[in-house]
C-alpha cells in the first residue's frame, strides 16, 4: 500500500476519534466511547 495512502487513513482515524471524543459525552455513552477508543488505536497501529 503506498505511504501516502496509509497518511490519510491515519489522518481520517485522528479526526474520527477527535470528534469521537465529543459524541461520547466523557466517555458516558457506550456505544461511541467504543467508537473513539477503536478509532484512536487503529490511529497508531504500524502498517
Amino acid at each position: 500500500m503506498s505511504p501516502w495512502v496509509l497518511v490519510l487513513l491515519a489522518g481520517l482515524l485522528e479526526t474520527g476519534w477527535a470528534l469521537g471524543l465529543k459524541y461520547s459525552e466523557g466517555f458516558t455513552r457506550p456505544v461511541p466511547s467504543v467508537l473513539t477508543l477503536i478509532g484512536a488505536a487503529a490511529s497508531l497501529l504500524p502498517p
